[in-house]
């Protein structure tokens, strides 16, 4: 690190902490100013904020690592979140979110169950567990950005500062808190467009130097572009032991990013950043964009990969291989601005999990127990539920260990709890409040079981907690009262989901023509979640073979690309919905209000 190197990531620090601190004033307001920015920004800058937010350092080292060792095999361990989330997010799932019109993913469970003691519970639940897993991911972040971090500080070592992991994460964390209390969603988003260009010329810089500086024979020997799984690969790291029987997990991981994308945006920021658009049009655009926004992202692990495989990597640890090749592959003031990347990467998601946490402990976990609380007092309750997430996060990353470890859990075990009923909380009816709620507990207390028998396989424990989860789901829903029928139809009235929802539908007074409007249409649907999905996939896939010189694997995605975009111009893009503004909430029922009955029996 040099001095113009040191220059630019202060400077870095000093635009992004003002920028956020700027929209403090903003931000004070009231809850909807301060977690959704008054639901008037507009789409591209919640895709950005969005996309920005999902390029983390944990989760690109993870991806550079297994791109190492599994070569273009780790494609398919993708499939849990890359590519069809975005396919579900802009054919149908980001407008459903937006018609709830609610703060946050927790509160959805007012609109879907009810306030009585089910649909409470359900709210509660969803936000404790989503507060547990945010917490263990600003850990996960926390463990990133100090590997990433220290290997280029540690030059700058004194007898009371040696710039350990732990403490080069600990000054990140502390930076970026600052901004995010005062300056709320408004600082969010602004900080992470801001740090999205960052990142994205980073990524662009990082390329090209990769794509001259590689061996094409060494890499190319060492590399598989194959696709294909393969059931069982041997003399993998110690870290990675869990994947020898790669082929078994293949299905799990598919089945996984299925249940997540057809369950929501992942139950935390996502679907903050689709109800703080200004209509549904924007909410459907905005999940097309903010996953093509993360294909230069896809460059840059490819870059850091080929070049640590053309034997330019010196360290028996892939995870360390990103800051290594930063640090010894690019010259001077280039390094200083790729770094500020990075850190602006940890920055971004870190921001974004934490205000999205913060939202939910305040708006579901504090606001129903204290109605009686003023706007100002709520923000200022914001203020410190901040604190405590970063606290909690902090404590967690202090005690993890391997980033592939802790993240494998977080997302195949933790977050097993809620994948099933999130899933049928849009498509089945009779699932109520008190279903949910077992559904999830249970699921999630044999998660944390898991945690303390680490040698059992990811596809030997997920499908036993999914299992759990649905029949909590189901067991818990047919023995108790089913959701009251006035919220049953409000919510199929606004939403208009698709499933299993007979007595509802017809209930509902909605046509079929209605039900099958422009992009609710079942078969157009599908269609462009297919080829959603296809163009998604092989755009990532572009760059990544264009840098590593495999030009006829490049021409044959490009033309999967471009065919797939085409065909989604006429079946998605030309069939938007027009621009409607619409900021409402969800109507708040009178306590004094008689409930009507409720649809079918207990049974």
């Amino acid at each position: 690190m040099t001095k113009l190197d040191l220059a630019i990531i202060g400077a870095y620090f000093l635009i992004t902490i003002f920028a956020g601190l700027w929209s403090h004033r903003r931000a004070a307001r009231n809850l909807d100013d301060y977690f959704l920015g008054g639901r008037v920004m507009p789409w591209w800058l919640l895709a950005l904020s969005g996309a920005a937010a999902n390029f983390d350092i944990s989760g690109t080292m993870w991806m550079v690592s297994i791109l190492l060792v599994f070569g273009f095999k780790s494609f398919n361990i993708h499939w849990m979140w890359a590519f069809l989330c975005g396919a579900f997010l802009m054919s149908y799932m980001a407008r459903w979110i937006r018609r709830t019109r609610v703060m946050t993913a927790a509160e959805l469970m007012k609109v879907r169950f009810g306030e009585d003691a089910g649909g409470r519970i359900a709210r509660t639940s969803a936000a404790l567990m989503m507060v547990v897993f945010q917490m263990f991911a600003i850990g996960v972040g926390f463990v990133g950005v100090g590997k990433f971090a220290a290997p280029y500080f540690a030059q700058y070592a004194s007898a009371r500062f040696r710039f350990t992991e732990e403490q080069c994460a600990m000054v990140m964390t502390v930076a970026t808190t600052a901004y995010v209390i005062f300056g709320g969603f408004v600082s969010v988003v602004v900080t992470d467009v801001l740090q999205a260009i960052i990142k994205n010329l980073a990524c662009i810089i990082v390329a090209v130097v990769a794509f001259n500086m590689i061996d094409p024979q060494v890499l190319h020997a060492k590399i598989s572009t194959s696709l294909l799984p393969a059931w069982h690969i041997s003399g993998l790291p110690p870290a990675y032991k869990a994947y020898e029987n790669f082929g078994y997990m293949v299905p799990l991981w598919l089945m996984y990013g299925l249940f997540i994308s057809l369950g929501g945006a992942g139950g935390n920021y996502g679907e903050q950043r689709f109800l703080a658009t200004r209509n549904t049009r924007d909410a459907s655009i905005a999940g097309a964009f903010w996953n093509l926004s993360l294909v230069l992202r896809w460059a840059m692990v490819a870059s850091i990969a080929f070049l640590a495989a053309s034997s330019l990597h010196q360290s028996s640890d892939p995870e360390k291989a990103l800051p290594i090749i930063i640090r010894d592959c690019l010259p001077n003031g280039i390094r200083g601005f790729v770094m500020a990347a990075f850190i602006a990467a940890y920055m971004a998601t870190f921001s974004a999990v934490v205000n999205s946490g913060a939202s939910m402990l305040v708006n579901d976990l504090i606001k129903p127990f204290w109605p009686s609380a003023e706007q100002k007092t709520l923000v200022r309750c914001s203020y410190a539920a901040t604190l405590f997430l970063v606290i909690g996060g902090i404590w967690s990353g202090l005690h993890a260990g391997s980033i592939d470890k802790i993240w494998s859990w977080l997302i195949v075990g933790l977050y097993s709890s809620v994948l099933i009923p999130n899933m049928l909380r849009w498509y089945w009816w009779r699932l109520n409040g008190w279903g949910y709620s077992i559904g999830v507990l249970g699921s999630l207390a044999l998660a944390i079981v898991v945690l303390f028998y680490p040698d059992i396989p990811e596809y030997i424990y997920a499908p036993i907690l999914n299992f759990v989860a649905l029949l909590g789901c189901i067991f818990g829903s047919l023995l108790t009262q089913p959701v009251d029928e006035q919220t049953i139809i409000t919510f199929f009235q606004r939403v208009r989901p698709k499933g299993w929802w007979g007595p509802v539908r017809l209930r509902a007074g909605l046509t079929k023509d209605e039900l099958n409007e422009g992009m609710d249409n079942t078969l157009l649907i599908i269609c462009n979640v297919i080829f959603g999905t296809a163009a998604l996939y092989t755009s990532y896939l572009i760059p990544m073979y264009f840098i590593g010189h495999w030009f006829a694997n490049t021409a044959i995605c490009l033309g999967i690309c471009i065919a797939s975009c085409v065909i989604l111009y006429f079946t998605w893009y030309r069939t938007l919905e027009p621009a409607k503004d619409d900021q409402g909430f969800a109507a708040e029922p009178s306590s004094s209000e008689e409930l009507p009955a409720a649809i079918g029996s207990p049974n």
